[in-house]
């Protein structure tokens, strides 16, 4: 019998370290782990998009190990951010997370 675990993380790393130390076990525990990557990781190598999304989010791609660290291993890049540096914006943001 398999067993899924759902485990929202958003409160846990809003507050003490304690807490995200238990969030990583429980992460690095799973068999497989995903999590929503909110924003593209680049250093700024595309345009913004000329179609305007409002807010144009993005991290610096050292922040991949930190994910990798919490123990995720899969990542959704579909979002409504996915766009915010265009095509080549997600080329970028793919290229950086494999």
């Amino acid at each position: 019998m398999h067993r899924i675990f759902n485990c929202l993380c958003g409160w846990f790393i809003s507050h003490p370290w304690n807490n995200t130390c238990i969030l990583k076990d429980i992460i690095t525990s799973a068999d497989v782990s995903f999590t929503n990557a909110e924003m593209l990781f680049h250093n700024y190598e595309d345009a913004p998009s000329t179609v305007p999304g409002g807010t144009y989010m993005r991290c610096d791609p050292q922040y991949i190990e930190d994910l990798k660290w919490m123990g995720f291993d899969i990542v959704a890049t579909a979002n409504n951010h996915a766009w915010d540096f265009g095509e080549n914006g997600v080329l970028t943001n793919i290229q950086n997370l494999t």
